[in-house]
């Protein structure tokens, strides 16, 4: 295909968002306008491309220094490529400098390539990333230590899997052998204090070494984790259910507590907060506890989620009953979903 039949491909196209180009080659020279510099249909609405780097950045062979294909697209926030090779120095030092010429929008990048591609990616390319996905089999020392450049402003780090129904499946799926240990991979939820979504499929974590990591996520809100020891459905289960009480149990005890005026804690709740439970399952469940905000789970069979209007709150105020004078009593802050301590959970996604 020309770059003019590009172009024009895009124009008549407004109301597309996302693009997907795979095996095309844009052979003839640039398009110039009258001041002689390179001139190309931009397209605003596109946010989404999926194109290898070969694609982007090589798209005319035949021109010395070209354009890339972001020049198309001013507003790109998110990009999934691949690269069998990794990129000569030259290459690397382009790429940087078009992204940050052409796409100041995209921070959100799913690659799937070799390590040290990923790397040089990650270090040399790219800045402040949002999001990172890349295949669970290119996770190692050095693309968690790459990933982790980006660390004050990573709200999400998934690996992808090319598994059909890995998520609806009613087989726990095996976990696989890296050259990495969990622990590692804990320095993830340990140093990017923005997470928000962790998703590391097949790696099988120690809860020892997962207790013993600062998870520094506060406000993690999705995680899908494997860990040693939880291997059956009916582990799973208890912990996830575990979790589900120990959540109406927080809710009810901060009612309590401002309803009482008091932060005396009541027994029956603190058993099912499960202070004396020291079962693998229990351990997980407190684990999923510290954060508020946590809305779903999958941890290795089927995705478990909390409904959003239903995660943990801290309650500012309340009064029940009448005051005296008769005054009416008062739910002014009380949230509407706190009034269903038993539909916390969505049963549904189970």
């Amino acid at each position: 295909m020309t770059r003019h039949a590009f172009s024009s491909l895009l124009k008549i196209c407004p109301a597309l968002t996302e693009l997907r180009i795979r095996n095309t080659t844009f052979q003839s020279w640039p398009i110039y306008d009258q001041s002689r510099t390179h001139w190309h249909q931009q397209h605003t609405g596109i946010t989404k491309l999926a194109a290898s780097i070969d694609q982007v950045f090589k798209m005319n062979p035949q021109f010395e220094s070209p354009s890339s294909l972001l020049a198309y697209f001013p507003n790109l926030e998110r990009w999934a490529t691949q690269k069998a090779n990794r990129p000569a120095g030259d290459l690397k030092h382009h790429m940087r400098d078009e992204v940050a010429k052409h796409c100041p929008s995209l921070k959100r990048l799913l690659i799937g390539a070799d390590a040290p591609t990923i790397v040089d990616m990650l270090t040399e390319v790219f800045n402040n990333l949002i999001s990172i996905c890349m295949r669970d089999q290119d996770l190692s020392a050095e693309t968690i230590a790459a990933i982790l450049r980006h660390r004050d402003t990573l709200n999400t780090v998934a690996t992808v899997t090319v598994v059909d129904g890995l998520f609806d499946s009613e087989a726990i799926p095996e976990v696989k052998k890296f050259d990495i240990s969990g622990w590692t991979v804990l320095s993830i939820p340990q140093h990017c204090t923005r997470l928000r979504r962790m998703r590391i499929l097949f790696l099988e974590m120690e809860m020892d070494d997962i207790e013993k990591t600062e998870w520094r996520c506060y406000d993690l809100e999705q995680l899908y984790i494997r860990i040693r020891g939880l291997d059956t459905k009916e582990k799973i289960d208890r912990a996830i259910q575990l979790w589900k009480e120990g959540r109406i149990a927080i809710r009810e005890k901060q009612f309590m507590d401002v309803q009482m005026e008091s932060s005396s804690t009541n027994p029956q709740l603190e058993s099912i907060i499960l202070t004396g439970d020291t079962s693998i399952e229990a351990r997980v469940a407190k684990h999923l506890l510290q954060f508020k905000k946590l809305r779903e789970v999958w941890l290795g069979w089927k995705v478990r989620k909390v409904r959003k209007q239903d995660r943990l709150v801290n309650i500012r105020s309340l009064r029940v009953g009448s005051e005296r004078g008769g005054k009416s009593q008062s739910f002014a802050n009380l949230p509407h979903s706190f009034l269903a301590l038993n539909g916390s959970c969505d049963q549904g996604s189970q």
